[in-house]
């Protein structure tokens, strides 16, 4: 297996005056040119978890395609499996939220630069 990507998700962690844990993005590929078989055990595939903010978990091929939640699927040769997986709830009003704690999210990559102002009333351009 190739895991030719493993990282955070931002503007995936609940937002609130404590920010919950962010989801990931995971895309996996076979390493030997053949195809793989995946025992899933998903849920909320075809409507995924949107999250008091809009967060948009799920599973899917690289092309597109929608896997199903569940059971034994096979991963043609060549595609890559993608997962977004959620993130965890935030907890409290994010107006609340340390404006310096948003500041820091948004030069870490945790959030967007959009959600800091719309989210947490935070501009952090103005900063």
């Amino acid at each position: 297996m190739v895991f030719w990507r493993k990282e955070m998700r931002p503007d995936s962690g609940g937002h609130g005056r404590w920010r919950g844990g962010l989801g990931q993005v995971i895309e996996i590929e076979s390493a030997i040119g053949k195809d793989f078989e995946l025992l899933a055990s998903f849920d909320r595939v075809i409507h995924p978890s949107r999250g008091r903010y809009g967060d948009r978990s799920g599973v899917r091929i690289a092309s597109g395609a929608v896997l199903n939640g569940k059971g034994t699927q096979r991963i043609a040769a060549g595609e890559r499996l993608v997962l977004h997986t959620p993130g965890g709830a935030g907890f409290g009003d994010p107006h609340e939220r340390d404006p310096a704690a948003v500041a820091a999210d948004v030069a870490a990559g945790r959030i967007s630069p959009e959600t800091a102002k719309a989210v947490h009333g935070v501009d952090v351009a103005a900063r």
